[in-house]
């Protein structure tokens, strides 16, 4: 397959639903062929530099006893983002590298071991207290993004028009956020707003490496007043500091930005801040979001992010300079113009932050081709006579055209509203008591979410899910004397997150259960004379089957299963999931080995080309599978001997009965 331009493209096979810094890895998997160069992450201005965690001017006694935070996402594209301790010490790294240009190597040096010292004695002594919330589009403020130290046409505001539901709130220089009460208004809208997320651009100016060599050029009343500039300059980052710990514990995210060579990075507050909260810290260029003088020149404007959102860092590394020709100089009238973001910029921000991403890798398209029809391959010995072993079959459906249709197989789900009826609780409540008795979660494992979280998170891998009930009424198209209401808890599969966050990753597992054309060649076998049909269920079928996965998985217990003994004591109780519970991803394929299994063990042999079927050639019986939906046919005197061999292999039957209602189909011997 090629890559399409995006330019060129008319579908998007991602559906705008992948990071831009998974697209290397998903781009390898469907083996698209692209020019696209996703580059490694760049470090202190350097693509593919490294930085050393552990500084070499520090004793070793004062650096932090365990690993620091900063570890690495094992995500693909975002597994070289510097977070934490590690990214601390890539801004300070690269201000000091700056100053170098400017002053004598032995004060660099002095500065380097005393800023470092600083950052290890934070790692050491950091642990985030506050109570949190996840980050979620429940959130009543997800969408709204506070940039603060901005102007009143940003850039920002004005593509925040496109997206849907996306709103940026402005809070210019003149409103000056270190008012009290502007302070307070803002702090008042992001606690009313949780899931608010937060922007800031301080001006930075008072911190470039110049204002060194004007110190020594300008003299002594220079000094004193860039001194008391460079103050009120930290009592913003104060500020907005205490403003982003209230979105950060809001569920919001928090994204700060400054030239790389600011030496402003090395203020302690924004260090400690920094490591506090795990910040990743991102590079990006100018030139590579669109950044042009009024020539049409290319400028790099070289930028430095440090976000709470790896989505964010991940998409703002790949955006790098490719330039081959040269970058026009940043002066005169193009200097104001360089404060502002490039739109595509605030697109790369708004994208990443709200679920919509920049520049999708895309289908290729190609006029539609005429293809013919290939051969029909159609063997005539499937079941010839019980002393043949079945292979295939063959189905003419030609007579069936024309059938009236009729209803079969009705299952009717329940609405919400509906699920108030007593019958509806009755079979939920029952279904529940059915689970918890075949421990299909432990309730002496029972702990407390946010315990959970904290004891894991950043440590090892488990995954964590909720529970949902429903409720269906079966043989709804029967006579309501025939319905039976059906209460089903199933696992949420759509919503499984590690503890860091971070959608979970599942075995490559899947079942296949048997096709209705399959279930017709069974039936004919049954209908030779001499043999018959059987049909049995397993009982509740998955739970029989142990939960395999590679890592544990925890559910959410819904408070219509608490025990008493909870009530009062949990919020969110957690509870470890020990069976393979309807919705998991990987309950089909752990219910299909596990029953297999049990097959083989006495005597059965798959049917190759006919999932879930059987053929047992002691017996000369065909069993075919559909879920917990179990057919048998074969010589009458067989059946009752291998229906108990399969309960003594470990699967729980309900008691055999002739065939009549089967997948949905009520079925007559004649």
């Amino acid at each position: 397959m090629m890559y399409c331009p995006t330019e060129h493209q008319c579908g998007d096979i991602f559906t705008k639903g992948l990071a831009p810094h998974k697209w290397a890895n998903a781009l390898a998997l469907l083996g698209l062929c692209t020019d696209i160069n996703f580059p490694e992450t760049p470090v202190d201005g350097k693509l593919g530099a490294s930085v050393s965690t552990q500084p070499p001017d520090v004793p070793a006694e004062e650096r932090p006893s365990t690993p620091p935070p900063g570890v690495p996402s094992t995500c693909a594209g975002a597994q070289d983002l510097q977070r934490g301790f590690a990214a601390a010490l890539t801004v300070v790294g690269s201000s000091i590298s700056e100053l170098r240009e400017v002053l004598p190597a032995t004060h660099c040096s002095q500065l380097a071991t005393h800023t470092a010292r600083n950052i290890c004695a934070a790692a050491r002594t950091s642990s985030s207290s506050t109570k949190t919330q996840r980050s979620s589009q429940k959130l009543k403020g997800f969408g709204k993004l506070l940039e603060v130290c901005t102007s009143d046409t940003s850039n920002l505001g004005v593509v925040a028009e496109e997206y849907k539901h996306v709103e940026v709130i402005r809070v210019t220089k003149d409103q000056d956020f270190t008012k009290r009460s502007t302070f307070k208004e803002l702090m008042h809208r992001l606690e009313s707003n949780p899931g608010m997320s937060m922007h800031g651009s301080l001006p930075c100016t008072v911190w470039s490496s110049w204002q060194t060599m004007n110190c020594h050029t300008q003299g002594a009343e220079f000094t004193t007043k860039l001194n008391v500039r460079r103050r009120a300059s930290a009592r913003l980052v104060r500020r907005f500091k205490q403003l982003a710990e209230v979105a950060i514990a809001g569920g919001g995210h928090v994204s700060f930005e400054w030239p790389r060579d600011c030496t402003g990075w090395m203020l302690k507050p924004l260090t400690d801040f920094i490591i506090k909260h795990n910040l990743y810290t991102a590079d990006t260029d100018g030139c590579a979001h669109g950044m042009k003088n009024k020539d049409g020149q290319s400028i790099l404007k070289r930028w430095r992010f440090i976000t709470t959102s790896q989505r964010l860092a991940a998409s703002l590394s790949a955006k790098r300079c490719t330039c081959v020709s040269p970058h026009a100089t940043i002066s005169g009238s193009d200097t104001k113009a360089t404060e502002s973001y490039s739109v595509p910029l605030c697109r790369t921000i708004l994208g990443a932050l709200f679920g919509d991403y920049n520049h999708t890798p895309c289908m290729p398209c190609c006029p539609q081709q005429d293809h013919s029809h290939r051969s029909e391959w159609t063997p005539e010995n499937f079941g010839a006579s019980p002393m043949h072993t079945p292979v295939s079959y063959v189905a003419d459906f030609g007579a069936c055209s024309g059938a009236a249709q009729v209803s079969a197989a009705v299952t009717k789900l329940l609405e919400r509203h509906e699920m108030h009826d007593q019958r509806a609780i009755d079979a939920i409540k029952a279904e529940g008591t059915a689970l918890i008795a075949e421990d299909t979660w432990l309730e002496d494992t029972v702990t407390e979410k946010q315990d959970l979280l904290a004891k894991h998170a950043g440590k090892d891998t488990i995954h964590l899910g909720e529970l949902l009930s429903i409720c269906s009424i079966k043989y709804f198209e029967c006579a309501e004397e025939f319905h039976k209401w059906k209460g089903r808890i199933c696992f949420r599969g759509d919503i499984v997150k590690d503890a860091d966050g971070a959608w979970a990753v599942f075995q490559e597992l899947s079942a296949s259960p048997i096709a209705v054309q399959g279930v017709n060649a069974n039936l004919a076998y049954g209908c030779i004379p001499g043999h018959k049909s059987t049909t049995s269920d397993a009982v509740r079928a998955y739970v029989q089957s142990l939960l395999k996965s590679k890592h544990a998985t925890w559910v959410l217990i819904p408070k219509v299963l608490w025990p008493k003994s909870w009530i009062g004591k949990y919020t969110k109780p957690m509870c470890l999931l020990k069976k393979a519970l309807y919705g998991h991803p990987e309950s089909g394929g752990h219910w299909e080995n596990h029953f297999t299994a049990a097959i083989k063990q006495i005597g059965g042999e798959p049917i190759d080309d006919h999932p879930s079927s059987f053929w047992f050639p002691k017996e000369r019986l065909i069993m075919s599978v559909y879920v917990d939906d179990l057919l048998l046919s074969g010589p009458e005197d067989a059946h009752d001997e291998l229906w108990s061999r399969i309960k003594e292999a470990g699967i729980k039957l309900d008691d055999p009965e002739p065939v009549e209602r089967f997948l949905g189909r009520t079925h007559i011997v004649i």
